[in-house]
């Protein structure tokens, strides 16, 4: 699929993204089904290891990318050259701390990455990829499912959303929508925490907007 098909499928982003919103406002879901498997907790826990990374030392770092698959239902697979990965993905991390407050800056650093192979580091996936950078900048890099992706029209047996190009597509509509709709992340707090920030906050509607329509959910995000 080319870059243009993937940026067609993020057309209307602000509505899908605002429709799974009131969605799960207006039908919360009972507090023993919000999160049966205590993934939240869980959640906070990998943003606390993601802080506490040398994204320097390719072994913590690899460390890091195990953590993050525990998100998974899959397991990590390791290639040879996972040290030259690790290297490239800590340097990754730190150009996106070091630029966090411009996000033309964050997007082009995503885009390069995507170009260099990068956002495939983790797996030869994207999906597990967002999920280590998101727990090193969970503010700054959404994570990216299957789950998700189905909102946005990719079919939920294939592997097309797999992309560095829908990732992109799928992080600009994200910053995005956060940026027009201030006033809808206060009330979502209650649904992913307090202190869980606004990035978070808005997946974790995507995903239970999913669970209210009946989707299958394996997990908290499937690959």
């Amino acid at each position: 699929m080319s870059s243009h098909n993937h940026l067609q499928r993020f057309d209307d982003s602000m509505n899908i993204i605002s429709d799974a919103v009131s969605a799960v406002l207006k039908h919360p879901l009972p507090t023993d089904e919000l999160d049966p498997r205590g993934y939240r907790l869980g959640y906070k826990s990998l943003v606390m290891l993601g802080s506490r990374t040398d994204w320097l030392d390719p072994h913590a770092i690899l460390a890091m990318m195990y953590a993050s698959y525990g998100w998974m239902p899959t397991v990590l697979k390791l290639r040879q050259d996972w040290e030259q990965s690790a290297r490239e993905l800590g340097q990754l991390v730190t150009s996106l701390r070091i630029c966090a407050r411009s996000k033309e800056e964050i997007f082009r650093i995503l885009t390069h990455a995507g170009e260099r192979g990068t956002l495939l580091s983790v797996n030869r996936s994207v999906v597990g990829t967002s999920k280590l950078l998101h727990f090193a900048n969970p503010d700054l890099c959404p994570i990216w499912d299957k789950i998700i992706a189905t909102r946005f029209g990719y079919s939920a047996s294939g592997q097309s959303h797999n992309s560095p190009a829908a990732y992109l597509s799928y992080s600009r509509a994200i910053h995005a929508w956060l940026d027009g709709h201030p006033s809808e992340i206060g009330r979502l707090a209650a649904l992913a925490g307090e202190d869980v920030g606004p990035l978070r906050r808005v997946e974790f509607a995507l995903f239970l907007a999913a669970r209210i329509e009946g989707q299958p959910l394996d997990g908290p995000e499937k690959d």
